[in-house]
């Protein structure tokens, strides 16, 4: 895993997983948690790169968004550095 990206530094709001959220029409991590059944602090470590998301989770997350598991995971990835 790479360097590890502090949650209070600036990010523009299209960027990584909450990009995604915006463009399925989700307003809060919270909202979704609800939909995918992954926990809001799972959310938070995934766009943060604080964990790394098991196949499970990117799974559950990609249905709930509509998007390719594979297009999340290079999100997701581009977060590493």
């Amino acid at each position: 895993m790479g360097t590890k990206r502090h949650p209070n530094e600036d990010q523009r709001p299209e960027e990584g997983l909450y990009g995604l959220m915006h463009e399925a029409g989700f307003t809060s991590v919270e909202s979704l948690s609800k939909k995918s059944g992954v926990s809001a602090r799972t959310i938070f470590n995934c766009q943060y790169n604080l964990s790394a998301p098991t196949n499970g989770t990117v799974v559950l997350l990609a249905r709930a968004l509509k998007v390719d598991p594979s297009r999340l995971r290079s999100v997701l990835s581009e977060r590493e550095g």
